[in-house]
């Protein structure tokens, strides 16, 4: 499973990229897309930092500083309840095929 939603993450991240880089600036002040762009950003930095930031933060406490639990994670619930919102690219998604 971990190996589906990183395939995913990589996806999401390539496709963010590509939208910030052909829209430019416009991204971030398009009236008619704004709210949705900038939940799309917040989703996949969420999903990056989920997936990617904090098993790495572990292991470089564990490996370099010799700590034994590596990251505390005090806000599971939080974290729990920010991967909930990659839901809501499956609206985006829905709303996107709705225009075709």
């Amino acid at each position: 499973w971990s190996l589906v939603e990183n395939a995913f993450l990589v996806i999401y991240v390539l496709e963010l990229a590509a939208r910030i880089k052909s829209s430019g600036c416009s991204y971030w002040i398009d009236r008619n897309n704004l709210l949705w762009n900038y939940l799309d950003f917040v989703i996949v930095a969420v999903g990056v930092v989920d997936l990617w930031l904090t098993p790495a933060i572990a292991l470089f406490q564990t490996e370099v500083l010799g700590a034994e639990d590596g990251v505390e994670m005090d806000s599971n619930g939080i974290i729990s309840l920010l991967r909930l919102m990659r839901l809501f690219r499956i609206l985006r998604l829905v709303k996107l095929v709705k225009t075709i």
